[in-house]
């Protein structure tokens, strides 16, 4: 399958690969405009937007309370980490000094294997911003 070249969509930043970390998955599950915004750009360029497999043991909870991120989360694909993902996020926090973030950086480094440029949508963009720095195909945006 040929992969998509890159698009710029109006109204948003050009990217050619979408991921939501936790924050962002509630964000969408209740509705947020500005995830709306995001997902509509996506789906006008043909981007699929993704998960990494640690948002869905963030996000994921068998109550009924949680049907609805339940929904979500089965509306996006998946990423498998890999051993190479779970290095690469030890990397991350050793160059960064954010010990303690694994989850952030297991986020960070699923966007760093994604095709380019990557726009990471988040609630909380301190941490995913420090994480990658200097990776200027990374764009962290706060829903």
């Amino acid at each position: 399958m040929a992969r998509r070249a890159r698009q710029h969509v109006t109204g948003g930043p050009e990217f050619a690969s979408l991921l939501l970390d936790a924050g962002a998955v509630f964000a969408y599950a209740k509705d947020e405009p500005a995830v709306r915004g995001w997902l509509l750009r996506a789906s006008r360029a043909g981007i699929e937007p993704r998960i990494s497999w640690v948002t869905v043991a963030e996000v994921y909870r068998e109550a009924a309370s949680g049907s609805r991120e339940q929904w979500v989360l089965s509306r996006l694909d998946a990423e498998e980490l890999t051993l190479d993902d779970c290095y690469g996020a030890g990397r991350l926090m050793a160059r960064t000094a954010t010990g303690g973030k694994t989850v952030d950086a297991l986020v960070a480094a699923t966007a760093l294997r994604l095709p380019r440029p990557v726009a990471v949508l988040t609630t909380d963009v301190a941490d995913l911003e420090r994480l990658l720095e200097g990776h200027r195909q990374v764009l962290v945006a706060r829903v």
